[in-house]
């Protein structure tokens, strides 16, 4: 009992504000180093202060909006376990954004969301954590296939450069596939569940898979949804945050361009501490076939970084310190 009582307060006490000082921390030593945002930035201050703050506020506005999307998705998953109310649901998100801060492809994004449930749930809701991203995966995928294929209406551009050419060449041939495949598993994911616990270092955990028995075809349509919601929003962000820092993209631009970066995103390995670097190559590099300026695209993703996951994960790492006793 005594274990277990110093246990949680490692966790409320400890934790939390280490993670707190560890975004603060890897935040600025990132954009500190990046000469291109305190240099030549006479033009995008110029956007701003002609179209004032009201973009800013409705990108700012729909970040809460996309996450209560999310929240809505958590509380589906684990209606079966536990029937948690919008705003708990919320605080868990945000504190799975927090420890995802620190490991690699966001795998940590569990850890933060099941802490708050009782002991003998987890483990099934970290499954459930599991079957939610690769939901989140399949539809990066599907999005990011549509986009390359509309890339090729602007093939001209995009064989000026070199490497993006052979990038979107090899992605626009494997992506279907990896995007088809990916939604047969995903919607009969409890059938492929089965196989998947039969492996020996995994056998131990075949209790816990049963809640993807709740999972009807209804529900896995219903959760793809709201994830194409999501991504819409995550999308308009950035049109918005573009426009406001006067780099002229129409619609379709920011769409091919956002989707193809979140879909490499989500193939290749890392960690959200360095995720941001790897936007800034990826933003420079898509959006270069539709626009010239490197400046005004790097300091929109970026904003839109801070926006979307670091003040969230900020508010996470505060409700963990202040994490009240555990949903039952």
């Amino acid at each position: 009992m005594r274990r277990n009582k110093n246990i949680k307060l490692i966790i409320n006490y400890g934790l939390g504000p280490v993670l707190l000082l560890l975004i603060v921390y890897d935040l600025w030593k990132q954009l500190s180093q990046q000469e291109f945002l305190v240099n030549n930035t006479s033009n995008w201050i110029a956007a701003i202060l002609q179209n004032g703050v009201g973009l800013f506020l409705l990108a700012l506005l729909l970040m809460f909006f996309q996450w209560v999307i999310e929240a809505i998705k958590w509380k589906i998953l684990i209606k079966p376990l536990v029937d948690v109310p919008l705003l708990p649901s919320i605080k868990m998100i945000f504190s799975g954004l927090s420890f995802s801060m620190v490991t690699p492809n966001r795998v940590g994004e569990f850890i933060g969301r099941v802490m708050h449930l009782p002991a003998e749930k987890r483990g099934t809701a970290s499954i459930l954590t599991f079957y939610g991203s690769f939901l989140q995966f399949v539809v990066y995928c599907l999005l990011g296939t549509v986009s390359l294929f509309m890339l090729t209406a602007y093939y001209p551009a995009v064989k000026g450069h070199v490497l993006l050419y052979n990038i979107i060449v090899l992605l626009k041939y494997i992506s279907p596939f990896i995007s088809f495949g990916g939604l047969i598993i995903l919607l009969n994911f409890s059938f492929f569940s089965r196989f998947i616990f039969l492996l020996p270092f995994l056998k131990k955990f075949q209790h816990a898979a049963n809640g993807l028995d709740a999972i009807q075809l209804s529900h896995c349509i219903y959760l793809l949804l709201l994830t194409v919601l999501r991504c819409l929003v995550f999308i308009f962000q950035y049109w918005l945050i573009f426009k406001w820092l006067g780099v002229e993209l129409v619609w379709t631009e920011v769409y091919i361009g956002v989707t193809i970066m979140v879909y490499w995103l989500a193939i290749l390995p890392t960690i959200s501490f360095l995720e941001v670097g790897l936007r800034w190559e990826f933003s420079i590099l898509l959006f270069s076939v539709f626009i010239n300026n490197p400046l005004g695209v790097t300091i929109g993703t970026t904003i839109i970084w801070l926006m979307n996951i670091v003040f969230p994960a900020i508010i996470g790492s505060v409700w963990i310190t202040l994490r009240p006793r555990n949903i039952q």
